[in-house]
This record gives C-alpha cells, sequence and structure tokens, in this order.
C-alpha cells in the first residue's frame, strides 16, 4: 500500500479531498506541458528526489502550492467536524464557541446581566501589518480563498455530477491562475502593499465573519435562556 493511501486510510475525507486537489493540479501541469515537473508532486507520486543543485524556482512553486493544499483541506476538515459537533451536541459542550464561554460564566454564579454589562467594557482593537510570515499577495490569497469556497462547494450532495464536474474545472482553472501567478513579494513589502493587504482582510474576511460571529453571540444567548433584550 503506498503511503498515501496509508494516509487516507487512517485519516479520512480530509486526505481524500487533498488526493482529489493534487490530481487536478496534476492535470494543470500537464496540460501545461510540464509533465516532469508534476511527478514531483508530493503524496501522490512514488517519492522522487532529485540534486539540490537541479532545484529550480517552480519546484519551490510546486511544492508551495502543495503545501497550501494541504492546508486548505486540514482546515475544511477541521469546520466540518466542527459542525458535526454542533450538530450532534450542545453548543455549549464545544470549545471555543460562544456558547460554551458564556456557559462556563453562568455555571460560575454570574448572572446574564453581569455577563452583557462586562460585554460592554470589552473593546477589540484589531492589528492588521505586514507579517514576515505572510507574505503572499492579495491577489494570491484571494485565489486560495476561491478555491476553499470551492472545496466546501463540493462537500453539496445536492449537486449532480455534471455540476461537481463544473467545480472541478472551477477548482482546475484557479490552480491555473495560481501557477502561473508568483506567490510571494519579491521585494519588501512598501506601504502600497501593506494597504493592499489590510484592505483584503477588511472586505473579503471581516466583511463576512463579523456578521456570523453577531448571530452566533445571539444564538448562544438564547439557547441558554438569557433575556436577548439585555444585548441591543
Amino acid at each position: 500500500m503506498q503511503v498515501f493511501e496509508l494516509v487516507k486510510e487512517k485519516l479520512g475525507k480530509p486526505y481524500e479531498d487533498l488526493d482529489f486537489l493534487l490530481l487536478c493540479f496534476k492535470e494543470v501541469l500537464e496540460e501545461n506541458r510540464e509533465e516532469e515537473l508534476a511527478s514531483y508532486i508530493p503524496w501522490i507520486n512514488p517519492a522522487k528526489s532529485f540534486p539540490v543543485s537541479e532545484i529550480s524556482a517552480k519546484h519551490l512553486h510546486l511544492y508551495s502550492i502543495c503545501f497550501q493544499l494541504l492546508n486548505l483541506v486540514e482546515v475544511n476538515g477541521a469546520v466540518q467536524n466542527r459542525r458535526q459537533r454542533e450538530d450532534h451536541s450542545s453548543l455549549s459542550s464545544v470549545n471555543g464557541l460562544w456558547a460554551n464561554n458564556l456557559s462556563i460564566l453562568h455555571e460560575a454564579g454570574i448572572s446574564q446581566k453581569e455577563i452583557a454589562a462586562g460585554m460592554e467594557d470589552i473593546h477589540v482593537e484589531p492589528v492588521l501589518t505586514a507579517h514576515p510570515t505572510e507574505a503572499k499577495r492579495p491577489v494570491v490569497l484571494e485565489h486560495y480563498r476561491n478555491l476553499y469556497l470551492q472545496i466546501v462547494k463540493r462537500e453539496n450532495k445536492m449537486y449532480t455530477q455534471a455540476e461537481q464536474d463544473e467545480i472541478r474545472r472551477d477548482i482546475k482553472l484557479i490552480l491555473h491562475r495560481l501557477w502561473y501567478i508568483g506567490e510571494i513579494f519579491i521585494e519588501k513589502p512598501n506601504v502600497k502593499t501593506e494597504l493592499e493587504n489590510i484592505i483584503h482582510y477588511l472586505v473579503n474576511v471581516f466583511y463576512e465573519v463579523i456578521p456570523i460571529l453577531d448571530r452566533r453571540l445571539i444564538q448562544a444567548w438564547q439557547s441558554l435562556g438569557f433575556d436577548p433584550a439585555l444585548l441591543t
């Protein structure tokens, strides 16, 4: 049994998703006459090494994309697992959720009025800057975000085979674009690139996530029998 097959057997669906994405990526490379490079894709090919002197920018780009795909399927797997836990148990039993934290405070003898009053004093001040470990260009971050959304879309069992084939084509198109776009800033980020990076999170991340967190707070508050009027 190949190592990747063993990993899939032990760890399940996230690695089936990774297999799917890597095969799509392999097809993209082969369609772009990069057959030799495609043979270096990890986990789906037999272990293949090459002399350090022959490592090129393309090899580094290849592995960078592969590990990004690994990260995406792990995130999706964690999200789907969290959803299953929420669906089969009370919200207050899942660590990190509003309901869990509110339940802890309630069990400690803190009243709902005290909790609500304390929440009014919370001040959140996000800091967004170009961190050395996040050197990806905003356009690349957007492509990976769209790729993640396509992975999530594959979870929906209502789609026909033709629609699933369309999702697969969209995934390959995103991978094609990622292959031809430089992933990282070659030069040190300046004020303009930092602003572009910040705008990406303000427009594409905070804009969607904050309303979801607000709804989760209200849902958790009501699940404990608290008065929703205290949150207004």
